[in-house]
């Protein structure tokens, strides 16, 4: 038994052991990428916890400093002569008003905005007179009083007073100036802390943008305006399309958790709500983002990647060398000797052996390529003592046979091929087109692709001198494994002894009808002579019923002597058309009883049926008599009526037959059992049974007879 060489299991292990390593470093890489991505986001909230915690703490103090200056301007709002008191921020927006619906709100008067704007940049105080409105108005600038920014305004307070004719108004003046100072004093030590506390939200969203990974963060107000940003150009701004929604439902409350919003390049940002204690409960006043940027950690995990792929790339170039060398050594050699004896067995020469004597894989598969040479030589032998007994069998066959691709070139013939068309040896077709043998239609050629023969006994071929030999053709086409055909055996017969043969017989066969048509004119003139002596016999009689009883048998013979009329006149000696029969059979009645069509007419609704000798002289016997009672008995009492004959063939190949008239029909208390006693229906009854029918009488409206034959064509003589 055949051992594993160890440095093959070696070279098995080492394989192994790099692509365990290089899914590690895979792993590895996958499991610190995630760590450090997960640290990071880790990271990101906690910053966002510490910014959220800051903004609501000062934006409690923000939400203390705004209820005091609205309690400042509703207590002096309830001073006499005081109509209301509003204050405006450096944006000239209502933060604080005697009638607090008004807070946040555009002031009623546009006016008072363009006042707001030019205080702020002058500082000055203005003072307007509205007698019509009965009000007079102070503008006085808020100034910030504490340390580091004194005299810096900060606002805008808008004091109003009621004024009105017959009133002093130097007095209202003195009176508002009074009130202002005081106002304006207390205004400005709170509005001082608020806006501290304001811009304090925005130095912690600049200190909050210098921490590492922090690209930028910014604060929203219940408007969705920014009111801090890293960037001071765009505060009191509106939030940006893709930000608006995130934001509008934070502020809407019901929601306080901290939303993370992926974007490209490396950034994403965490939304969060500001909130404030109100009311036994938390209040939204505000929202802010945090952007972080993942470049850094983008950055730490592409220097990990690199150097775990040169670690990764170092490792297997080593691995590859060594086993390459190993390999050389013990298995390309004896791979390529082994490829070498391979391809000579391919080119035929299955003498080759392989010498290699190794106890491991490599000797075993010297083994078996020894032993699939020697089952090549053992099916090679096969196949030539195959291929020559099918070359004895077509070389025996008398009948033509070729091969032909699927392009119509001759691959193959048999020496009969060559004996029939003229050729002295196979190699004069062995590569000729079909086409100089015989013509097969390109119609015949998509037959047989499709249908896979093509069966024809109107082919000739053409022989090495020109001459035409008729054939009996067939052709079956060959496919391959796909299904598509490569190429056809053709096989033909001689058929020109056949053709002889059958010519003779063609000549026989029309001396038989010439004869068979004779005897039927032979036959329609003795019965022509034998109606010519009844009638001499006529003269003679001076009975009437004689006389009734000879007219009815020369009917009875004319009817059939039609029939071999027709017959030696028909190109089917077999059968006759019967509507022609029994057209020419009821006028000859007509003619033989005086009856004249234009008072007695006649219909006769036989369509396409043809019928032979044996049923056809038994129809136009029973016709003859039904016909004849009708025209002796049925119109009696009338000059003028119609008789109807009508034949159907139903799909089984039985007959109906169908004779009425509409004349008076049969005399009342006339039985059936009488009919029997006369010739004419003792005639009928017997052909009836004859033909294995039966018949039937309806009386109702004239008198109608319905003949069911139920003879099969294969019980008469043909």
């Amino acid at each position: 038994m055949r051992s594993n060489l160890s440095i093959k299991i070696v070279t098995a292990i080492v394989l192994t052991i790099v692509v365990v390593l290089a899914s590690g470093f895979y792993v590895v890489f996958r499991i610190e990428s995630a760590n450090m991505q997960s640290s990071f986001m880790d990271n990101s909230r906690h910053i966002a916890r510490i910014f959220q915690q800051q903004l609501n703490q000062a934006y409690t103090e923000i939400r203390n400093d705004s209820r005091q200056i609205q309690k400042l301007t509703e207590h002096i709002a309830a001073l006499s002569d005081v109509m209301y008191v509003e204050i405006y921020d450096m944006h000239s927006r209502v933060i604080a008003h005697s009638e607090r619906e008004l807070v946040d709100k555009e002031p009623e008067d546009r006016a008072n905005i363009m006042y707001a704007e030019r205080i702020v940049l002058t500082g000055e105080t203005l003072t307007m007179e509205h007698p019509d409105e009965r009000r007079y108005e102070l503008f006085m600038p808020v100034l910030d009083v504490i340390g580091g920014h004194e005299g810096e305004i900060l606002g805008v307070v808008n004091l109003a007073m009621e004024y009105g004719s017959g009133m002093d108004v130097e007095a209202v003046r003195n009176n508002a100036m009074r009130i202002g100072r005081v106002l304006e004093n207390s205004a400005s030590n709170i509005f001082s802390n608020y806006s501290s506390h304001s811009k304090y939200v925005q130095e912690l969203v600049v200190t909050i943008a210098q921490v590492q990974g922090v690209a930028h963060a910014e604060v929203y107000d219940m408007d969705a305006r920014i009111v801090a940003h890293t960037d001071r150009e765009m505060i009191d701004k509106e939030s940006a399309k893709g930000h608006s929604g995130i934001i509008g439902d934070l502020l809407k409350g019901g929601n306080d958790n901290t939303r993370l919003v992926r974007y490209e390049k490396g950034l994403f940002s965490l939304y969060f709500p500001i909130e404030v204690e109100e009311g036994g409960g938390r209040v939204v006043v505000g929202a802010a983002e945090l952007t972080m940027d993942m470049g850094t950690i983008e950055q730490a995990i592409s220097r990990i990647r690199r150097e775990l792929i040169m670690i990764e790339f170092i490792f297997a170039v080593s691995i590859i060398v060594a086993l390459t060398i190993m390999l050389r050594r013990i298995v390309i050699k004896p791979v390529r000797e082994l490829s070498a004896l391979m391809e000579k067995a391919a080119d035929g020469d299955l003498e080759v052996k392989s010498v290699i004597d190794s106890r491991d894989e490599i000797g075993s598969l010297s083994d078996s390529f020894n032993k699939m040479i020697a089952s090549l030589k053992g099916s090679r032998d096969s196949l030539i003592a195959a291929r020559r007994y099918t070359e004895s069998i077509i070389d025996a066959m008398k009948d033509a046979l070729m091969v032909i691709d699927a392009e119509g070139m001759i691959m193959t013939v048999n020496p009969s091929t060559c004996y029939l068309l003229g050729y002295e040896s196979e190699a004069e077709l062995v590569g000729q087109s079909i086409e100089k043998v015989v013509s097969i239609e390109a119609e015949q050629m998509r037959e047989l692709k499709e249908c896979g023969f093509l069966i024809s006994d109107e082919k000739c071929f053409r022989t090495n001198f020109g001459d035409e030999i008729p054939v009996y053709f067939l052709a079956s086409a060959i496919y391959d494994d796909d299904g598509e055909m490569w190429g056809a055996v053709i096989a033909a017969q001689d058929i020109t002894e056949r053709m002889l043969t059958e010519d003779e017989l063609r000549a026989s066969l029309k001396e038989k009808n010439v004869l068979i048509q004779e005897i039927h004119h032979r036959v329609k003139n003795n019965m022509q002579i034998i109606m010519s002596l009844t009638s001499l016999q006529e003269r003679n009689v001076k009975d009437a019923g004689a006389l009734k009883a000879l007219k009815e048998s020369q009917n009875r013979i004319s009817a059939l002597a039609l029939v071999h009329e027709k017959l030696y006149q028909s190109s089917n000696l077999a059968e006759i058309s019967v509507m022609e029969y029994v057209q020419s059979l009821a006028g000859n009645l007509f003619s033989s009883y005086h009856v004249s069509t234009k008072h007695i007419e006649l219909v006769v609704n036989v369509g396409d049926v043809s019928m032979n000798l044996d049923t056809l002289i038994p129809c136009g016997l029973i016709i003859n008599e039904l016909v004849t009672n009708s025209l002796k008995h049925a119109f009696k009492e009338t000059e003028q009526g119609t008789i109807w004959v009508e034949m159907f063939e139903d799909k089984k190949g039985e007959f109906r037959l169908v004779v009425r008239d509409n004349g008076c029909g049969m005399p009342e208390g006339f039985e059936e059992d009488s009919l029997s006693n006369t010739m004419g229906f003792r005639i009928v009854n017997a052909l009836v049974k004859q033909l294995e029918g039966d018949m039937e009488i309806d009386r109702t409206d004239g008198t109608r007879y319905t003949i069911n034959i139920f003879q099969s064509p294969d019980k008469s003589l043909q």
